[in-house]
C-alpha cells in the first residue's frame, strides 16, 4: 500500500513509524506511561534546555521524536527526518544515546549508563571532540 502513496505520505508515515515505536519502548524501559526515562533528561539539559520545563507527557512526546530522528539517522530513509535544522552531529549523538539506552538501560542505574554514554562518546569521538561536545553545550 505504502508503494502507491506520494513520496511525502510515505516519509511522514516512516518517521511516525519510528516515533510511535519509541512510545513502545519507553513504556518498556520506564513501565510507565507519559514519562520519559530518566537519563532524557540528560540529553534535554544538553540538547534542548527549553524543555525541562516540559511536562512529563511533553518531554515523552520529544523522546519519541528524537527516537524517531536517531533511528532514522545515517539510513536509507533518512530523507523521512523532517528535522533539517538539527544538525548532523547532534543527530548522530541522539543515536548514539539510543543505541546505548536499549543496549544498557536495563543492566545499570542512570548514573552508570551516563557514565557509559560518556565513555562511549569519548571513544567514538575522540577526547578532542568529546571536550568541544561538552563545551558547545555548556557542561
Amino acid at each position: 500500500m505504502m508503494l502507491h502513496l506520494p513520496e511525502d505520505v510515505v516519509s511522514k508515515q516512516e518517521f511516525g513509524f519510528f516515533h510511535e515505536l519509541a512510545h513502545i519502548i519507553h513504556v518498556r524501559l520506564t513501565r510507565k506511561l507519559g514519562t520519559p526515562p530518566m537519563s532524557f533528561c540528560f540529553i534535554q539539559k544538553l540538547m534542548f534546555p527549553e524543555s525541562l520545563n516540559y511536562s512529563d507527557e511533553q518531554a515523552t512526546e520529544l523522546f519519541a521524536d528524537c527516537f524517531a530522528v536517531a533511528a532514522l539517522y545515517d539510513s536509507p530513509v533518512a530523507s523521512s527526518d523532517h528535522y533539517d535544522e538539527i544538525r548532523n552531529e547532534d543527530k548522530q549523538f541522539l543515536f548514539t544515546y539510543m543505541y546505548l539506552l536499549i543496549q544498557e538501560f536495563e543492566d545499570v542505574s542512570e548514573e552508570q549508563f551516563i557514565a557509559k554514554l560518556g565513555d562511549y562518546l569519548k571513544d567514538k569521538l575522540g577526547a578532542d571532540m568529546y571536550k568541544k561536545l561538552l563545551e558547545q553545550y555548556g557542561e
